[in-house]
């Protein structure tokens, strides 16, 4: 079976047993679990049918053999043992061999990912993954599996040991797995159209709930706090509607099975009814149809559910191979150190969609001592050209060298070590603000901490908090407001001492005061260094030995007077 998301494009493999271990990385042991349960439904349909002898003693007095009686206790046993075994087994292959692994394997690829690859739709992906949709697997072993090959197999082992019995009777119970191919097919068709656009209205509703929570100062400022907020409000109405068409749109199938197979089994039994009236059945074989009735219709209908959960299954499954499938950024096997950190654009191309092109034949060259300022209009590329100098994504045309090494030569983790990042958008671990600032150096001692908390002006703001330096700062930083959140960025990035230094609108959030005791901090800073500065404000251009403007995917060099508007 393959499944198209119209949505996505996305093919999904039916196949989720091999799916699940692919995203394992490891044979699982799923498989063994399917044959156990396999083998238990049908020793169950078995021991149904070994009690046809069994009856006929009971009810007519009949003689019976004692290897009759040996086989169906041994069936009993067997079916048993095989499903509790399976029971047994589906806990620790859920939870260690499939989802635990599989998790895992999610955070070192996200650990290997490009950096340019995370964004908000991205996390809500990883989130989703790591959370629902692994939840969605670790029922698979213990509830799907089980419950799908148990309500599905037995009741078809019993019709055909019954067709050689009960011609008649036996086909009436056999129309049940054409009638659970057809609705099954049918409910795959409505999931194939329902389950994207759901998919689809759970990522914008995580996206949702995690804007919701970051800008919850701004929205309460404005009086939109709550449900008051348009945009969350739409999406937990599209959530909603989703959820409540795919439920409609799902028990179509699901109620058309369970009407076929209890006709089919009311059939059966009105069948055979009829012929023990006119003793063509005996009351071992009516004894035994009853029984099966009463054990095997309620399964056998949930059987369409139970495939609407393998869906899933397969559904999760790919969205979590979709992760581990994103592409990495080719790493060298012998990476090259530069001497310098000087820096130079040649001819440098690139997209996000490699038909609608950001930047375009961009030549420039960032030389270290002093501060060289991006500036220019907005969405002109100001941030991915900063990003492209450290490696969050690889060029599409050109080179960008780092004392005349091609960062690709480099390679990431190099990159990443000779650069340090203060972005607009601050984020801050929810542990205390000194902790926060040793990230950027873990072996620092607390004096040198302390020195680049200094330099960054976070004096003023430690004797405000209750306990100083070890103040906790809350989600995200949330205790803090964005200046000082700006602050801590900034001492993190000093402490680390990196001889490359990207920072991207660090003083929008600061007073004029503050901005400019941190600029001439960054001056003196960038005295041995390669500072790149992305700035919009006067003071912090005008604080540039060298001004790039950006703008329509080119990049050219102006005099900072020209770039610095008259206040």
């Amino acid at each position: 079976m393959m499944i198209t998301d119209t949505q996505t494009g996305t093919r999904h493999r039916g196949n989720v047993l091999r799916g699940i271990e692919k995203a394992a990385g490891t044979s699982t042991g799923i498989t063994g679990l399917v044959a156990l349960y396999l083998a238990s439904a049908v020793l169950q349909g078995m021991a149904f049918v070994l009690s046809i002898p069994i009856f006929r003693f009971i009810l007519e007095g009949r003689s019976i053999d004692a290897w009759q009686v040996m086989l169906f206790v041994a069936s009993i046993v067997l079916a048993f043992a095989a499903h509790m075994t399976g029971l047994l087994r589906s806990s620790r292959i859920s939870v260690y061999a499939m989802c635990d692994r599989i998790v895992r394997r999610i955070g070192s690829k996200v650990t290997r990912l490009p950096l340019g690859w995370f964004d908000s739709t991205s996390a809500s992906k990883v989130s989703n993954a790591m959370s629902e949709d692994v939840q969605t697997l670790s029922h698979l072993g213990p509830v799907v599996l089980p419950g799908l090959i148990s309500g599905i197999v037995t009741p078809l082992t019993v019709a055909v040991a019954v067709l050689f019995i009960q011609p008649l009777v036996g086909v009436l119970l056999l129309i049940v797995v054409p009638l659970a191919a057809i609705c099954m097919y049918w409910s795959v068709r409505v999931l194939q159209r329902v389950h994207p656009l759901e998919r689809a209205a759970d990522l914008r509703f995580s996206q949702a709930v995690l804007e919701d929570a970051a800008l919850q100062p701004v929205l309460r400022s404005s009086g939109q706090s709550g449900m008051a907020w348009e945009h969350m409000r739409q999406a937990v109405d599209d959530d909603t509607r989703m959820g409540i068409s795919r439920l409609k749109a799902e028990g179509r199938p699901s109620m058309f099975f369970q009407l076929g197979t209890q006709l089919c089994f009311a059939g059966a039994l009105i069948v055979t009814t009829v012929a023990a009236y006119g003793q063509s059945v005996d009351a071992a074989l009516f004894a035994v149809l009853c029984l099966l009735a009463i054990r095997c219709v309620e399964p056998l209908t949930l059987a369409v559910q139970y495939s609407d959960e393998l869906y899933r299954d397969n559904a999760a499954i790919d969205a979590v191979q979709q992760i581990l499938e994103v592409p990495e950024l080719p790493e060298p096997d012998s990476p090259q150190l530069p001497e310098s950190y000087d820096i130079e654009l040649q001819d440098v191309g690139f997209g996000y969609r490699r038909s609608e092109a950001i930047l375009s034949h961009v030549d420039a060259v960032i030389s270290p001592g002093g501060i060289t300022v991006l500036e220019g209009p907005s969405g002109a590329g100001k941030s991915t050209l900063a990003r492209l100098i450290s490696r969050f994504w690889d060029v599409d045309t050109g080179r960008v060298n780092i004392g005349g090494v091609d960062v690709r030569d480099i390679g990431s983790t190099a990159v990443m070590a000779m650069s340090s990042f203060v972005f607009q958008d601050v984020f801050l671990f929810d542990t205390t603000v000194l902790e926060n600032i040793r990230i950027g150096r873990p072996d620092a001692t607390r004096q040198e901490i302390l020195d680049a908390a200094h330099s960054a002006r976070l004096d003023e703001v430690i004797e405000r908090l209750p306990l100083g330096w070890d103040s906790p700062v809350g989600p995200r930083g949330a205790l803090l407001s964005g200046g000082e959140r700006q602050r801590v960025a900034i001492a993190r990035a000093l402490l680390k001492d990196a001889p490359i230094l990207v920072l991207d609108e660090v003083t929008s959030a600061l007073d004029n005061t503050n901005e400019a005791a941190i600029l001439s901090v960054l001056r003196q800073y960038a005295q041995d260094k390669t500072v790149i500065m992305i700035a919009h404000r006067t003071k912090a251009i005008a604080a540039a030995s060298k001004v790039l403007h950006v703008e329509s995917g080119s990049v050219r060099s102006v005099d900072i007077s020209d770039a610095v508007d008259p206040e």
